[in-house]
């Protein structure tokens, strides 16, 4: 099911140390750049099993289909903040599009928009449901040909991805001259994951549940800040703004209990300037 990765995704150095020991995989700290990732590769089979129609019905289902109103808000917010940057409505790619919840409101604003998604479930009720323009399986650049856009949006997918410099560097070359990029994905730097390594590194590791929920078996790489705003700029893009962005506590799998805690740190955390997610607002020279 697994293999041992060799070098860091960044830097390509093969000098970490570990920070948690979870049933499966290790999370490691690259010693030279910092960066945090999972200790080994998923193959293709098991990548393909974690987003079956189960992780997207039953798994996830509080983000994809239980709050439609909620998730509808948020995408909205998402737009906005593209059409911030880029007034003009032209051609957006969003890759991992998911369901095609985002693809269906840029369209519905005038975008020429197509998506990109790895689960074959997913890629299907995107096109079925919403008549949206899909491509299934891994991203692969080379399925748009000579296809360029003025926008890419990487919602929540960076992190799910066993080779991320190569990924963005991919859904760079995408973009037109001047085109933007927009990345937005957990931090590894905020105040929730902070808390979580404190409650297992002072417990020695026994109360490891906040840090296994936030370092589940299908995201591969944890960004701080520091360490992605270096991705990016390692591919020659210019970061032009970083955004705190907003995770509803709806969205976050557990009871009512579990949902006020997410939410009230969450809230302290945007606060203390430590929010749990960002948005890199990235353009092409």
């Amino acid at each position: 099911m697994h293999s041992p990765k060799t070098e860091c995704p960044l830097c390509r150095k093969k000098e970490w140390e570990i920070l948690f020991r979870l049933d499966e995989f290790n999370i490691v700290r690259c010693r030279p750049c910092g960066l945090i990732f999972r200790d080994v590769f998923l193959t293709a089979d098991s990548s393909k099993d974690l987003y079956s129609e189960r992780y997207f019905t039953d798994e996830q289902a509080g983000y994809f289909f239980n709050n439609p109103r909620e998730k509808e808000e948020l995408f909205n917010a998402r737009m906005d903040t593209v059409q911030a940057y880029v007034p003009l409505k032209g051609t957006l790619l969003d890759i991992g599009c998911a369901i095609g919840t985002f693809l269906n409101i840029a369209r519905g604003r005038g975008w020429n928009a197509r998506g990109s998604e790895i689960s074959e479930f997913a890629a299907g009720y995107a096109r079925d449901k919403h008549g949206l323009d899909v491509v299934s399986g891994e991203f692969d650049k080379t399925k748009f040909g000579n296809e360029k856009f003025d926008v890419v949006t990487l919602w929540d997918v960076i992190d799910h991805s066993e080779d991320p410099v190569t990924f963005l560097n991919d859904a760079a070359s995408l973009l037109k001259p001047g085109g933007y990029l927009f990345v937005l994905t957990t931090m590894e730097d905020s105040l929730i994951y902070e808390i979580s390594k404190y409650l297992y590194k002072f417990s020695f590791g026994l109360i490891r549940g906040p840090v296994a929920k936030g370092h589940p078996i299908h995201h591969s790489t944890f960004f701080s800040k520091k360490t992605l705003k270096s991705a990016i700029e390692s591919l020659g893009m210019r970061v032009r703004n970083i955004e705190p962005s907003k995770y509803p506590a709806t969205f976050f799998p557990g009871g009512f209990l579990s949902k006020m805690v997410f939410g009230a740190l969450s809230g302290i955390g945007d606060v203390a300037g430590k929010p749990l997610e960002v948005t890199f607002i990235c353009q092409k020279r």
